[in-house]
């Protein structure tokens, strides 16, 4: 299984909102071509919604999603290089030793 971390958290309903929106469509097409993947924001959106929306409310859920995932890949829409969700969940598969890759979200082009 593979966790596809993106940002989410921000000020702006509206930015969660597009930010929702946009893992949803990558998490679909990633499994129509085969992939089983989990995407805390996609299966959660509507939760954190109504209980909190900060990476701290989430971490010991999505850390433990992270353990038992094979890799990590790191969906690079806008915000992903200042969030620090995602940052803390590369670095805890990171210390898992679980192979990190970053995607494309227009090309679906995945890289190490």
């Amino acid at each position: 299984m593979i966790y596809l971390a993106s940002p989410y958290s921000h000020d702006q309903a509206a930015v969660r909102e597009s930010r929702f929106e946009a893992v949803r469509a990558v998490t679909g097409k990633l499994i129509r071509v085969g992939h089983v993947v989990f995407s805390p924001i996609v299966y959660s959106h509507q939760f954190a919604e109504s209980h909190g929306t900060d990476f701290a409310a989430w971490e010991q859920f999505d850390l433990t999603i992270i353990a038992v995932c094979r890799e990590l890949w790191v969906l690079r829409l806008g915000g992903w290089e200042t969030s620090k969700g995602v940052w803390n969940e590369i670095e805890y598969a990171k210390w898992l030793g679980k192979p990190v890759k970053y995607l494309n979200p227009e090309t679906m082009e995945v890289t190490l």
